[in-house]
This record gives C-alpha cells, sequence and structure tokens, in this order.
C-alpha cells in the first residue's frame, strides 16, 4: 500500500526535487565565496557594468548573522574575519544563471594586507589557540608517567614502535618466531592446555575448533593452505585450545612462546620490520644510570619520538622533543588516522523561496531538520516563526550531508528573497557542493597500550585530534562519540582518554552517519588487532573474552545494562566465515611469502572487527539534546493520521509507522501528512537512527494512549507524545555519562581480502556481517541498509580520498574522486541475530560503517605483510609501507 502511495506521489508531481521547481519571474542566487584562507575582508565591490544584478553582503541581513547549531555558530555570511577558501562573503542575484556565472569572476574583493596571520591546516598537533574544545576522562589508576606503568613480565613482549614526527607510520606488523623448536613448543603446550580445558564443559564456549585435522582440511578445501604443507603443526600452534568468556581462561588459546630471549636473527627480523622486541624483564629495578640511558635510547626501529600521552594540555611539544619509550617498558603504541569524506547525496544543496504576503516566507528544501532550517531564516529576516514555513523537499539517502548544511543555504536564498521580493533559487553544482560543503570529519587517534601477561589490558591511555574545520558545528557530540567509540567496549582496568577538537583553516568537517563513530572504532579495532598479535592470541577469542558484560562498568561509570551476548555475536561471523582456520593459514601463508610468489599464489588475508551503535544524542540522553512531538489523530471515521517532522529516507520507515499504529489500534486506514512547519510538530532532527529509536516508540505511545481512550471518549481523538528537554548544560564531567542509557545495536564483521601481486589491488573475496539490532521490522529493507552501509565503508576505506591542497579542494580532485562500489551479495553475507526478549527496534544503517574499515585493514595488512593506519589505504598505501619496509 504504501509503494502504491509513493507512485501515486510520483504521478501527481508531489514528488519534488528543489532543481525542478520554478516560478514565474524567478531570481537565481549565486555564493560568492572566499578566494582566501585566512584574511580581513574590508568591502566587496560589482562591477559597474553588472549593476543590474544585486550582490547582498553581510551588511544586508536585517536580523542576525548566525547559524546556531546546538551550542555552537557559525555566519551566514562572512565579513572582516574570514577563516576558510570557499567561505560564503556575498550572494549575487539576477534572472539570467549565465550572467550570473559571468559577473561572478569579476567581483572585486579588497582585503586589509596588512593581516599577517597565516593560516593553519595541520590538526595533529595543534597550537593552542586551535582547540575549540578538550574532554577529559579516567578511571581506575593511569599511570602518569608511561615508562613507569609497565608490569614486570617473565618472557618477551612485541612493542609496536611510535608514531614519527610527521606523523608516519610505525612499521610493519610484529610477525612471530617462525622456528620449528618454536612451532613444536606451541603446538605441544596447546595440546596440552585443550587436553586440560576439555575436563570442563564452561571453559569451551568460545572454542577455537582448529586443530591439525582441521588445518590438513583446511589444505584441501583452500589451495593457499595446500602449499604450507608441512606447517599443520604451527597451524594448530596458532588456533588449537579452548577459551572461555573470560580474559584469564582465553589466555589458553595463545600458543606457548619460548621464554627465552629471542635470537640475535629474530632480534634483526623485528627490527627490520620496524618492530621493538622488548628483552625479558627482571625482578629487580635496572640501575638509575641505566635507566636513564634506556629513557634516552629510542626502540630499534621507531621513530625518534614519544608518542603522545594526552597528559598535557597541549603535548605536540613533547611529542617532537621527548625520547621515545625504551621498548622495554610494555607498552604498545599505536596510531590511526581517518580522512573526510563525500556525502554524495541524490541531489547537492539548494533551496527554493517564495513569498506568500510582504513578511511571509515559504522555503522548500531537502533537509533531515526542518525546525532548524525554519527558525534560522526566521532569525536571519528577524521576523516570527508563524511568518515562515518549511515544506520538506525529497532527500534521497544523505548520510546526514542534509543535517544542518540546508540551514544555511536556505538562509541565503530567503535573504535574496526577502529582498527582491521575488522567488529565489539557490543551487549548488555538484563541483560547488563537493568542493565547499561539509565532510566526514578527519581524525587522529593514539594508543599506548599495556597487556599483562594474561593478555588482559592493564592500562589504556587514549588522545583523540578530531579536525572541525574552520568552524565547529555539533562539535561535542562528535567528539563525545567518537571518544567513547575510541575508548571501546573492551575490558582494561585503567583508562585515560583526552579528546581535543580542533580548528584548522578549511571548510566546516562534522556530521557523517555515526557522527564520528566509525572513526572511533576504526582506530580502536586496528589498535586491538594490534594488541592482540602481539600477544599472538586467536583474535576472535580474544575479542568475545575480553567484551564488557552486563554488571561491569563502562567508560561511562554506569553499570551495563545490556543482556545482549556480544561474545556470541563475535563468535557466530567467526563460524560463519571460517575465520579461526583461514587466519591461520593465512598468517603462514604470510611468513612463506616469498616461496609462494614463487608458485604463483596470491596472497590472501582475513580480519574481524566488533561495534555497538548508540541510538540518540549523548550528551546528557536523548531527552536533553532537544525536545521531539509527534501527533496522531483519529477522526470520526476511524481514519488514523500522523503528523511529523522526522524525514524518513524511504518509505519503508513510513510503512513501519503505519504498521504500527494500524496494529494497535486494529484499523486499516492510516496516512502520514506531509511535512509542513505549519501543519506538523518539532521532532528533532532526523540523524542517529532516532526515526526508528524515538520517533516510532512516539508513534506507539500515541496509539497506545488513543487505544485506551477509544472506547471512552467520542471521536475524533488526538494525542501527543514529546521527548522533553532536561535542564542543564554540557561540562566536561558529565560528556560520557548517558551512554548506558541507550539501546545501541551490537555488529561483527569478517572481510577476506586477496591482494593481486602486480599491482598490490585488493579484491574482495567475502564480507560476513552477524548484527543484533532488536526487532527488525523489515528485513530485506535491513538488509539493502547494511549493503549500502558496506559500499558506503569500502568507499572511504580504499579510495574515496580527499585532499586539501593550499586549503582547497582542486577541480582535479573533484574529478578524481570516485565513491565505493558496493560488493556483490555473493560476496556479502548478513545475518540478523536475535536473543531472547522483547528488543525496540534499532537502526542498522551506520552499523557497516563500524567494523567494514578496521576489518579491511586488517584483513589487507595480512595479505601484503604491512602495517595500514590510515583509513582510506588503496594500492598506493601498500605499496609505500613495502617501500618504507
Amino acid at each position: 500500500m504504501t509503494q502504491i502511495r509513493s507512485i501515486r506521489r510520483l504521478l501527481r508531481r508531489k514528488t519534488h526535487f528543489v532543481s525542478d521547481m520554478y516560478a514565474r519571474d524567478m531570481l537565481y542566487g549565486l555564493t560568492v565565496r572566499s578566494d582566501r584562507a585566512r584574511g580581513k575582508l574590508l568591502s566587496i565591490e560589482l562591477p559597474e557594468h553588472y549593476s543590474h544584478l544585486r550582490l547582498i553582503t553581510a551588511a544586508d541581513i536585517p536580523g542576525s548573522n548566525s547559524l546556531e547549531v546546538y551550542g555552537d555558530a557559525m555566519p551566514i555570511l562572512a565579513f572582516d574575519d574570514v577563516r576558510y577558501i570557499g567561505e560564503p562573503i556575498a550572494l549575487l542575484v539576477g534572472p539570467d544563471l549565465s550572467v550570473l556565472n559571468a559577473a561572478i569572476d569579476h567581483i572585486v574583493c579588497n582585503w586589509d594586507e596588512s593581516f599577517l596571520e597565516q593560516p593553519r591546516y595541520d590538526f595533529r598537533r595543534p597550537e593552542p589557540e586551535q582547540i575549540a574544545l578538550e574532554l577529559t576522562h579516567s578511571y581506575g589508576e593511569p599511570p602518569k608517567d608511561l615508562r613507569s606503568a609497565a608490569p614486570k613480565r617473565a618472557k618477551p613482549v612485541a612493542v609496536l614502535a611510535p608514531e614519527g614526527p610527521e606523523g608516519a607510520d610505525a612499521g610493519a606488523a610484529p610477525a612471530a618466531v617462525d622456528t620449528p623448536e618454536g612451532a613444536n613448543a606451541a603446538a605441544a603446550a596447546a595440546d596440552a592446555g585443550s587436553a586440560t580445558e576439555n575436563k570442563d564443559a564452561e571453559t569451551s564456549k568460545l572454542a577455537d575448533p582448529t586443530s591439525a585435522a582441521t588445518a590438513a582440511t583446511a589444505a584441501a578445501v583452500e589451495p593457499e593452505a595446500s602449499a604450507v604443507g608441512a606447517g599443520a603443526s604451527a597451524v594448530k600452534a596458532e588456533t588449537a585450545g579452548t577459551t572461555s568468556p573470560t580474559a584469564s581462561t582465553a589466555a589458553k588459546t595463545k600458543p606457548a612462546a619460548s621464554a627465552e630471549a629471542p635470537t640475535a636473527d629474530a632480534a634483526s627480523a623485528a627490527s627490520t620490520e620496524g618492530v621493538a622486541t622488548a628483552a625479558p624483564a627482571t625482578e629487580s629495578e635496572p640501575p638509575a644510570g641505566e635507566a636513564a640511558e634506556a629513557e634516552a635510547k629510542p626502540p630499534a626501529g621507531s621513530a625518534e619520538t614519544a608518542p603522545e600521552t594526552g597528559s598535557e594540555p597541549v603535548p605536540e611539544a613533547n611529542a617532537e622533543t621527548e625520547a621515545a619509550p625504551e621498548s622495554s617498558d610494555g607498552w604498545l603504541y599505536s596510531h590511526h588516522t581517518t580522512g573526510a569524506q563525500e556525502h554524495l547525496y541524490n541531489e547537492p544543496q539548494g533551496a527554493f523561496c517564495v513569498r506568500e504576503a510582504k513578511t511571509r516566507i515559504v522555503v522548500y528544501s531537502a533537509t533531515q531538520w526542518p525546525f532548524l532550517l525554519r527558525d534560522t531564516v526566521c532569525s536571519v529576516l528577524n521576523i516570527s516563526t508563524r511568518n515562515c514555513v518549511v515544506r520538506a523537499a525529497d532527500i534521497g539517502t544523505s548520510l546526514d550531508g542534509k543535517l544542518w548544511y540546508p540551514a544555511l543555504t536556505a538562509a541565503h536564498a530567503a535573504l535574496g528573497c526577502f529582498l527582491t521580493g521575488k522567488p529565489l533559487k539557490i543551487m549548488y553544482s555538484r563541483e560547488e557542493d563537493f568542493r565547499y560543503s561539509t565532510k566526514r570529519a578527519p581524525t587522529h587517534i593514539r594508543y599506548a597500550t599495556i597487556v599483562d601477561e594474561n593478555g588482559e589490558i592493564e592500562s589504556m591511555d587514549v588522545t583523540v585530534h578530531l579536525a572541525v574545520g574552520a568552524y565547529g558545528v555539533f562539535t561535542h557530540e562528535i567528539l563525545s562519540r567518537t571518544a567513547l567509540a575510541a575508548a571501546g567496549h573492551y575490558r582494561r582496568k585503567n583508562l585515560r582518554i583526552t579528546a581535543r577538537a580542533v580548528r584548522t583553516n578549511l571548510p566546516p568537517a562534522n556530521v557523517f552517519s555515526g557522527f564520528g563513530d566509525s572513526a572511533g572504532s576504526f582506530a580502536l579495532e586496528s589498535h586491538i588487532a594490534r594488541v592482540v598479535a602481539a600477544t599472538e592470541f586467536v583474535p576472535s577469542s580474544w575479542k568475545a573474552a575480553n567484551l564488557l558484560t552486563r554488571g561491569e562498568h563502562d567508560i561511562s561509570g554506569v553499570p551495563l545494562d545490556n543482556d545482549i551476548d556480544s561474545g556470541a555475536i563475535i563468535e557466530k561471523v567467526a563460524a560463519n566465515s571460517d575465520f579461526n582456520r583461514k587466519h591461520a593459514a593465512f598468517e603462514l601463508q604470510k611468513k612463506r611469502r616469498s616461496e609462494h610468489e614463487e608458485m604463483g599464489i596470491r596472497p590472501r588475508g582475513i580480519g574481524i572487527a566488533f561495534a555497538s551503535l548508540v541510538d540518540g544524542f549523548l550528551d546528557h540522553g536523548e531527552a536533553s539534546a532537544l525536545s521531539s512531538t509527534v501527533k496522531l489523530h483519529l477522526d470520526s471515521e476511524s481514519k488514523g493520521t500522523i503528523f511529523t517532522s522526522a524525514v524518513a529516507e524511504n518509505q519503508t520507515l513510513h510503512q513501519h509507522w503505519i504498521q504500527s499504529v494500524s496494529e494497535i489500534l486494529g484499523i486499516s486506514d492510516v496516512e502520514i501528512v506531509d511535512i509542513d512547519t505549519d501543519i506538523v510538530p518539532d521532532s528533532g532532527p532526523s540523524t542517529l537512527s532516532r526515526n526508528t529509536a524515538v520517533i516510532g516508540k512516539l508513534i506507539e505511545n500515541c496509539a497506545n494512549t488513543i487505544k485506551k481512550r477509544r472506547f471512552r471518549d467520542p471521536l475524533p481523538i488526538e494525542a501527543r507524545k514529546t521527548v522533553k528537554a532536561a535542564k542543564g548544560k554540557k561540562t566536561e564531567q558529565n560528556w560520557g555519562k548517558a551512554l548506558s542509557a541507550h539501546g545501541n545495536a551490537t555488529v561483527a564483521c569478517v572481510v577476506e581480502v586477496e591482494l593481486e601481486p602486480a599491482t598490490l589491488a585488493t579484491r574482495v573475496r567475502g564480507i560476513w556481517i552477524c548484527a543484533e539490532a532488536g526487532r527488525i521490522v523489515d528485513p530485506e529493507q535491513a538488509r539493502k541498509a547494511l549493503e549500502a552501509g558496506v559500499a558506503q565503508a569500502l568507499g572511504w576505506t580504499t579510495g574515496e580520498v580527499i585532499e586539501y591542497v593550499d586549503g582547497a579542494i582542486t577541480t582535479e580532485g573533484y574529478e578524481m574522486y570516485k565513491p565505493g562500489r558496493a560488493p556483490t551479495r555473493e560476496q556479502l553475507h548478513i545475518e540478523f541475530v536475535h536473543f531472547p526478549g522483547k528488543r525496540s527496534p534499532h537502526g542498522v544503517e551506520g552499523l557497516a560503517g563500524l567494523v567494514v574499515p578496521a576489518a579491511y585493514i586488517a584483513a589487507t595488512e595480512q595479505a601484503g605483510a604491512v602495517q595500514l593506519n590510515a583509513v582510506p589505504s588503496g594500492p598506493a598505501a601498500v605499496v609505500g609501507r613495502l617501500e618504507a619496509t
């Protein structure tokens, strides 16, 4: 029925895009943009022969020259203080678009040449004045000095080299000692551990079924495994044994390592790969002189600077001068960078405005937040909200690119319409939109971690830098979510995390599907992959054993009350993909890479990642973020009408709302009114799965309220439900307090890849996803949402490179940008996991972005025998790492 209604809307021309709108005597508007990344603008002049056109500047704004979003602000039209190339500084209005395009190149901007402040583009090592927001959190007793914190050990520990002064990668991943003696000892220890553990049924929950026999089977199934041949015992050593849901018993799956110090050859090999292998620690502290000498000496194969610890307000100065910790300190360091990404929505940014009266403005825009747009226009024009109405155009798939930016474009169009008295349309070109609109915020995240002899995380120190561009929007929310995702869901005794939002002289960078969760999850899972590699555990078993469980405290300090067995989800995806066997086989293939290259065998790799996605806003919880209201009306003919400003990207969500009301009230005729701010209540922004988790819940509550009143009160009956805003202010102390109060969806993913030896291009052989998202209303639509998310995540991970050259994206950069391609259905295997009990629906749109990048990078690292710390990382990155090592 919903699909039929959608077709009828299309035939009646009710389905519309802004670019298709037209009115008699309509004017066009073009945005005049700054060509400087930093400067003081004195005046703007339009040549006399274009005097028939209208040039609108900040001085013409009758109201506020500010767009305010969730506590952040930016100018509608910049003047005096210009902060990035492409910043709007004026509007050029006229009846002929071709004339406008010719005239805009002749506009003269007069700058204050005595203004000498240089633009800043680097966010990894910011100056103090670049810090827009800093959040800190710790629990336990995180060490103030990293060097003094490492526990004493009875065996060698692999230590990843810290980052160099220019953000260079740390080096290749650590390789296990590949000797017959070590393999035999590991196999014997694994056999002994298995024999002991089989006596206890409880310890077999997370068992790794791989053995020498299954390794032999692997040789028959996988061509690469057959080439391994005599390495079956090493496969067994890598994966044999049984693990339980606790980290202590998970340690039993770890292959036994020699307690002796590594040989010179092994140490040399480790150094060559950029890995410092620690000497065995003794029970007594080294002499003071030796300790001082050790602190002054960088580890073998490392850069000559220490990683940023987050203990100083702006630690980059120390990062440039402080010597790297000695390899024997037991810390594992890594750093991870994510880049910008374009939203690639159906239609570029634009708005169409008409005047219905002298002071009444009607705005058409593809927006995820109609009431933010209305309030912004009213503020700019200095008119009452009664004199502005917003009607939502079709949005398509936006990935949050239409969340707040349409308010800026609409304010420009409304300003031109208001001042000229004529209909006006502003429509960006694809290139203009790509070069100057908001993008995913880049991040740089550093880790320093201590792992004890049982493979458990003793201490973790995390530093997050989030590049927000010239103006922050949703800064607190994005930084909070990035930091929480980077801190993660694994058990650790001590934690310190410092998160900073950093301003640069680049266009605003902020919201993208997930609000920073994807970047934090990529960094965490990539770092955990380093931790697991250094401790030589089976990755899937370590993850399942070290996940936080019910009753344990997460970063928010609140005990988890989630009954979802996240470990079982990891087990499920590992079983579906045959991860444990393949991972062991590919590890042996990596060690014998030269032999296999001579045999023409293409290297393969496999990676695994886990994450969870929180619905709604974090800051103080959903109620405090904003007020959201929906209304349900049941008329005398028993027809139900839903009133909401929530913007759905597809008809499936509308179908769910309609079905919910129909089932609760037992009626068949239900409709949803078109979004018009004069008619519908303010339902808040349509993002972070709020349409499913918040708006859907409010609609159900309205239906249940009418159901109780239906046979007591006469028809018509109307019900309104609201999530009310709570009082209070955001503070640095409570930034993570609401995490446990939210429902969330969990997901695990495995990616298997194959490298083309000649080009080092990566081919995806398979992607396996297991997700738990509560009650799945429409399994087919949920699957499509995950498929779209996988394509977006693969594009971000492999090839969607955005580079700013001297503060701007070049035309060549725009033309070379290639979105990701979706895997075939044969390559993609999706399963929704259900647990006993009733769970409300949760959004699945952002789940793939949380896990696919980390799993893909881990697989590529194994296949290429390199360490990749950045997203995106295509063939050029693999070549670069191979050349560096």
